[in-house]
């Protein structure tokens, strides 16, 4: 066994320098694209937050995409985040838009590295090839597309898992302050605030005040000086959700994906299902994920670091799982959660995935009518495989004892960041 490990550690360790020597690649290669006179430029949501801040510090509307177009020079898409996004942009406006592209991406490069260490710190696995496998294509190469579409997701993403480091460090204000801090570039985050229920109910009172407090100042630092922006935004922000091109690959939530399955029932047999019904079919799923996933949670005893890890992970799923956009960007919530649980699967589970990633391998379906839900599957593929986490996810807690330990499977001891958990 020493000698076999012997001769896996060298190419152990050229499998990791190629995939860093390929990723080192792909973000050159986003750099130069970004500002090289082609049709097709990288970053194009960084373009629209540097213009639009440039809009908004210029006192024209950053939520018109006509005004910001005159200050691009070009039609962008439009800007959904909270005003006070823009102080956190505005630093970046100080420089040319070449400029500020190459140190947006450098902040994110570096910003990667510090969230693989907390993400290491927080659930306590190695930084081995079935996490760099993850980070490079998970989820249909997630990370990339953040990086490639110049989003802010590897921004908020440190702010998210260090704001959970410290909610299991009891340490509720800095927990509220980074979920509020978060939400201003994607205001559903807010929905993480939530976990502060999974503490001790006497700390509820306390975590409720400290919440409310980080949330209205935020809300007071753009309502009060500036009422017509925060007007305009709150008109603008409801649209986000009817943008004609986030379905699919390029958004695959459970919100689209009924929205293609009665558009498939209406093409393929002809069946037109209301609007109504979607929105019911929606609510219904929504309320079974809550359900279903708050049962397993009463199964912990989340006074211990594994339950926590858990219940964090679970958290995660379920937000991706419900919310009606979610970008494909934004599965890079799920890298962490998805090493952890896969580090810790039984071997019939194991097997099952692996079966399950087999069959889903075929690009060609010959089978008659299955060509359209091959279609579907892979325009949805990372929304089905966080279902089937999700569902491996309960299964895990449901096969816990009492005390947080897993019946077939001893967990790890905790790791140094939570020893004083509990």
């Amino acid at each position: 066994m020493e000698k076999r490990a012997t001769l896996l550690t060298p190419l152990r360790m050229l499998i990791i320098a190629c995939m860093a020597g390929y990723f080192l690649y792909s973000v050159v290669f986003i750099a130069i694209s970004t500002t090289a006179e082609i049709p097709t430029k990288y970053q194009w949501d960084f373009r629209m937050y540097y213009y639009a801040t440039k809009a908004y510090f210029q006192g024209l509307n950053p939520y018109n995409p006509n005004d910001v177009a005159l200050v691009a020079g070009e039609r962008l898409l439009e800007y959904f985040y909270f005003p006070f996004s823009f102080y956190l942009f505005k630093p970046f406006t100080l420089v040319s838009f070449k400029t500020a592209a190459y140190l947006f991406l450098a902040l994110k490069c570096s910003l990667l590295v510090y969230l693989l260490g907390i993400w290491r710190k927080l659930f306590d696995f190695q930084l081995d090839l079935t996490l760099l496998l993850l980070v490079l294509l998970g989820f249909n190469s997630t990370l990339y597309l953040d990086l490639r579409a110049g989003n802010v997701s590897i921004i908020e993403q440190p702010l998210l898992w260090t704001s959970f480091y410290f909610l299991l460090q009891k340490r509720l204000f800095l927990f509220c302050l980074l979920v509020t801090v978060a939400s201003v570039f994607k205001v559903a985050m807010l929905a993480f605030a939530l976990l502060l229920f999974t503490l001790p109910k006497e700390t509820w009172t306390r975590g409720i005040a400290y919440m409310s407090a980080c949330v209205l100042f935020i809300l007071a630092t753009v309502a009060i000086p500036d009422y017509r922006i925060f007007q305009a935004f709150l008109s603008h922000v409801g649209n986000i959700i009817s943008v004609p091109w986030d379905v699919g690959t390029i958004a695959p939530s459970s919100f689209t994906f009924i929205r293609a399955l009665s558009e498939v029932f209406q093409q393929d047999i002809g069946v037109r299902i209301p609007d109504h019904v979607q929105s019911i079919v929606y609510l219904i799923w929504i309320a079974t994920v809550i359900t279903v996933s708050f049962r397993a949670l009463r199964r912990l005893d989340l006074g211990t670091p594994d339950a926590l890890r858990f219940a964090i992970g679970l958290a995660c799923l379920m937000f991706v799982l419900i919310v009606p956009r979610c970008k494909d960007y934004s599965y890079i919530l799920l890298i962490a959660p998805t090493c952890f649980i896969l580090t810790r699967l039984r071997e019939t589970q194991a097997s099952l995935l692996l079966l399950i990633l087999c069959i889903l391998s075929a690009s060609y379906v010959p089978m008659p009518g299955m060509h359209i839900v091959a279609s579907l599957v892979w325009s949805y593929y990372p929304f089905l495989l966080a279902v089937g986490i999700w569902m491996i996810y309960l299964s895990e807690i449901h096969g816990m004892t009492i005390d947080g330990q897993v019946k077939t499977r001893t967990f790890d001891a905790a790791s140094p960041g939570l020893e004083k958990i509990g």
